[in-house]
């Protein structure tokens, strides 16, 4: 789940960046030991004082997006989401293109929830935290572990492409992680699933199987994942083939439609051969499962799922 506030929360909040705030903010500039207190406050996770802080500097420098931005993040932290949320939208009521951020996870997360576009200051902002922590990070599996959740974030908008460019600079990067199998297993899905290419998608998924042949979870989800999809093929086709039976049985023999029960016969032929194909297909991927994976989780759906095509073929187990 996307928006947990279980996850792992990665903060990244330095005095240096408020040498960047002095340029920034310009006469609305807060003093730099004021600002000091504030990161050793935060940093050492004591929100109700740095609230405290936040609102008396809030006194003397009215309208300043940083301290409502910090009051938003302080808020967050201890489970108050209403004034953090009030907060985070007067912060970018102030400065519409805020972009001091804090580098943490879970800010990211609320600010990505609370928006309703991709375009919104609120999902812009959800993405500049991500990026401060990958910047934080380059070259380690941290950075493979943000750019693989900023890409889950750009799911949520329906951002495909920009959510496949996240995923190949894992791919593609030099490192070397459990991440670059989840990864292009990821982009095989949306590929399919998302972007309708069924061709490719699932080329890409069985690319990602072979690659990887040592990551046992990676091949384990693969196949299942590939024959879940067929098996949504097959109950799609079985429900057409149905109806085209139905409709050729309330029509035969009537003046005027035999032309289009040609046409469903012909239909329901290739239907046939599409679900008698994609049934052998998913099949053979779950018992490979099953055979690899006794006694796991992964054995135990590809069984469920197994039930489930034999149902939809009309077969007794």
């Amino acid at each position: 789940m996307i928006f947990s506030k279980s996850s792992t929360s990665l903060r990244y909040f330095s005095i240096l960046v408020f040498f960047f705030i002095f340029i920034s903010f310009g006469c609305n500039r807060i003093p730099n030991k004021d600002l000091e207190k504030i990161e050793e406050t935060i940093n050492s996770s004591n929100y109700s004082l740095a609230l405290n802080l936040l609102s008396n500097l809030e006194k003397r420098y009215n309208g300043n997006a940083l301290l409502h931005y910090l009051k938003g993040y302080c808020y967050l932290k201890i489970g108050n989401d209403k004034k953090a949320l009030d907060e985070l939208k007067r912060t970018f009521e102030i400065r519409k293109n805020y972009s001091v951020m804090i580098g943490d996870v879970d800010m990211a997360n609320f600010l990505a929830g609370n928006s309703n576009s991709s375009d919104s200051s609120f999902f812009k902002g959800a993405i500049r935290e991500l990026d401060t922590i990958i910047r934080k990070n380059e070259g380690t599996e941290i950075e493979e572990r943000i750019r693989y959740h900023k890409a889950l974030i750009y799911l949520l908008k329906d951002e495909y492409e920009k959510s496949i460019l996240e995923l190949n600079k894992i791919v593609k990067n030099n490192i070397k992680s459990d991440y670059d199998a989840k990864a292009l297993l990821k982009i095989g899905v949306i590929t399919t699933e998302n972007l309708q290419n069924e061709k490719e998608g699932l080329k890409i998924i069985r690319d990602a199987i072979s690659a990887f042949p040592n990551n046992k979870d990676n091949l384990a989800e693969g196949l299942l994942w590939i024959a879940e999809y067929k098996i949504k093929r097959v109950e799609m086709l079985s429900n057409r083939i149905k109806s085209l039976e139905e409709f050729i049985d309330s029509w035969q023999g009537i003046k005027g439609f035999q032309e289009d029960i040609k046409e469903a016969v012909v239909q329901i032929g290739d239907d046939n051969k599409k679900k008698t194909k994609y049934t052998a297909e998913a099949e053979k991927d779950l018992n490979e499962v099953i055979q690899k994976f006794p006694g796991t989780n992964y054995s135990r759906r590809a069984e469920e799922l197994l039930a489930k095509l034999n149902e939809l073929n009309g077969k007794k187990v």
